[in-house]
């Protein structure tokens, strides 16, 4: 899947992943690969990428949006 990490500033991640578990306005969610279409509103909490080589790295977020789009594509834009 692509993930792309975005604040108005500055991008904060972009690349290939496994898995990304999020907080959203009802609780944790866990996306994998072909995860249907979504947008949710995201809390303040890290969000954890969990990288196709195994490697997991933790961003901590403001509030914002996540999208899940067709074809593998997530887009998550934040405050800083």
């Amino acid at each position: 899947m692509k993930l792309g990490v975005y604040t108005i500033e500055k991008t904060l991640y972009e690349g290939e992943i496994a898995e990304l578990i999020a907080h959203t306005s009802t609780g944790e969610i866990s996306i994998l690969k072909d995860h249907i279409p979504l947008i949710t509103r995201l809390v303040k909490a890290p969000l954890v990428i969990k990288e196709a080589s195994g490697a997991e790295k933790r961003i901590e977020i403001g509030a914002g949006f996540l999208e899940v789009q067709p074809e593998n594509s997530i887009v998550v834009l934040v405050d800083a």
